[in-house]
């Protein structure tokens, strides 16, 4: 499916949070994925990036996303449309979402500019399409399993047939072969070109079908100009960082 189909597909409702939150430690390791003759190995989050890992970041150096400086971000009903008040820490109606309760939920709304600036504090980056879909497949250890982790797509990743259509906390389906949650459904992933010209979103999302993190369909995602998400926060969209070591 095209980006425009996927964003008319995209409703205000499905921009909210999910009601349902679990407690739990997780930890930060990275996993090492090792690579191959065409690809360095490199270490990635076990994690999508949280809420409340974000806020850390802004806690810590006072940074302002696109979203909150424009004061405005993207809402889905089913054509996209600025909404005054929202952003990454406020929901479509502008309330502030309470990071007590969901502070394990992917961060998303977050533009091209605001995922670079957290990677490079965080000493990390986003990984390139190929690292990303290599490392989805399992890497060296793959099984070729149909979907990231298995064959059974409802033990793997949140899509609309178990999501309820809203975001859902991370690590909560069974990990890939290399120990990766949520490579497949929840939030799509941002994915770099090699030459840094444009921006992928790969991996499905909670509100699409379990087809888009088949792993025979999984590269397909979406495919946009850097121009374009530099100043775009995509309520759908969240990150996963990688790095040369372990972080």
């Amino acid at each position: 499916m095209s980006f425009l189909l996927i964003l008319l597909f995209f409703s205000s409702a499905l921009s909210g949070i999910s009601p349902v939150v679990f407690s739990q430690n997780f930890d930060d390791k990275m996993v090492f994925v090792e690579g191959n003759d065409s690809i360095n190995s490199f270490y990635m989050d076990k994690y999508e990036t949280t809420m409340a890992e974000f806020q850390q970041f802004v806690e810590r150096t006072g940074y302002k996303t696109v979203s909150e400086v424009l004061d405005s971000g993207k809402v889905y009903n089913p054509y996209a449309k600025m909404v005054q008040g929202v952003n990454w820490r406020h929901d479509i109606y502008g309330r502030r979402i309470p990071l007590e309760r969901y502070g394990e939920l992917p961060v998303t709304r977050l533009s091209l500019k605001d995922a670079k600036a957290y990677a490079e504090w965080a000493g990390k980056r986003i990984p390139t399409k190929e690292e990303w879909l290599y490392a989805a497949k399992g890497g060296s250890k793959s099984e070729s399993f149909k979907y990231p982790g298995g064959n059974n797509a409802r033990q793997v990743g949140w899509f609309d047939g178990n999501s309820r259509e809203t975001l859902m906390p991370i690590g909560q389906k069974i990990p890939n072969e290399l120990g990766l949650y949520d490579m497949g459904g929840n939030v799509t992933e941002m994915a770099l070109e090699p030459d840094g010209s444009g921006v992928n979103g790969l991996g499905g999302a909670f509100f699409l079908d379990k087809d888009y993190f088949e792993m025979e369909f999984i590269h397909n995602g979406f495919y946009t100009s850097k121009k374009f998400f530099d100043k775009s926060a995509l309520p759908f969209a969240g990150i996963r960082l990688v790095s040369k070591e372990q972080k």
